[in-house]
């Protein structure tokens, strides 16, 4: 079995903490992507977002707009062979 790492940026989480949020949500999804050779591919996506207890919708949860920072999965989210994946 291999784990599976997801990677914030502490400034970005720092900004969903700022909200006073009561808690930070991380939702993932696999998304399609075309690779550098033109093949077709999932793609993970990982992203946090600042969440109160007890409301439905959870983008109006944090009395503000809605704060989501994107994440990266490891190993890298990227389909780019230059980029080394790190958010």
């Amino acid at each position: 079995m291999q784990d599976l790492e997801f990677v914030f940026r502490t400034e970005e989480i720092k900004k969903l903490l700022d909200t006073g949020c009561e808690f930070i949500v991380i939702k993932s999804s696999i998304e399609p992507a075309v690779l550098q050779d033109g093949r077709k591919a999932g793609v993970l996506r990982v992203k946090a977002k600042a969440v109160n207890k007890g409301r439905k919708d959870q983008e109006r949860s944090i009395g503000l707009k809605s704060i989501e920072v994107d994440g990266c999965p490891k190993p890298p989210c990227t389909t780019d062979e230059e980029d080394d994946g790190q958010p």
